[in-house]
């Protein structure tokens, strides 16, 4: 789903809201922490699948404010 936000993102018609740092965590670290999130935040088991995840790696990885 990262990917797909990295190659379908405009980067002049829409600003970054992911933005992970490098070095990058490991993915399983990133994994668990999802599996947390969604543990936690019951009312988003009903959403679609793609958009709680951008949600959770926008909260995860925030872009730097300007």
């Amino acid at each position: 789903m990262y990917e797909t936000y990295l190659a379908t993102r405009h980067p002049q018609r829409a600003k970054p809201f992911i933005c992970v740092k490098q070095p990058a965590p490991a993915r399983d670290e990133v994994i668990g922490d999802f599996v947390k999130f969604a543990q936690s935040t019951p009312q988003v088991g009903d959403k679609p699948a793609a958009g709680v995840l951008l949600g959770f790696l926008a909260s995860r990885f925030p872009c730097a404010r300007k």
